[in-house]
């Protein structure tokens, strides 16, 4: 092992000077690069700051229910409440054909009322369905 490190010490000191610096400049971005990938993994580790797949399981529907937003698609509908594909078209009447795509914003104007009562009409909607099953 002591030969190894006279070997590295030797190459060391025949560098020119440019070259020695950039040589602890390399070495100390390195180490800080190994330093911050172990604080992001403890983080990870410890705080969890990410959800998980079943996050939210436990919320009733009511609160979730009420998360609604003008972005949010009728195919994000469908998928997070468990609707069936047409069930929201054929009970708001939409007559886009860009339907399951559509955002809620877009069937706002298209009935023109606001978006919040396009929203409420919505949950009344995923609300009497959810009641039916």
């Amino acid at each position: 092992m002591k030969k190894f490190f006279v070997t590295i010490i030797n190459k060391y000191e025949g560098l020119s000077v440019p070259r020695k610096v950039l040589l602890v400049i390399l070495i100390i971005l390195v180490g800080m690069t190994v330093w911050n990938f172990i604080h992001v993994a403890y983080f990870v580790y410890r705080y969890r700051p990410f959800p998980h797949r079943r996050y939210n399981q436990n919320a009733t529907t009511t609160d979730r229910i009420n998360t609604i937003q003008p972005w949010m698609s009728f195919n994000y509908l469908n998928f997070a409440f468990r609707l069936p594909p047409d069930y929201l078209l054929s009970v708001l009447h939409v007559t886009d054909d860009d339907y399951p795509r559509m955002v809620i914003g877009s069937y706002a104007k298209q009935m023109k009322v606001d978006p919040r009562e396009a929203i409420r009409i919505i949950q009344q909607a995923i609300r009497s369905y959810q009641e039916s099953r």
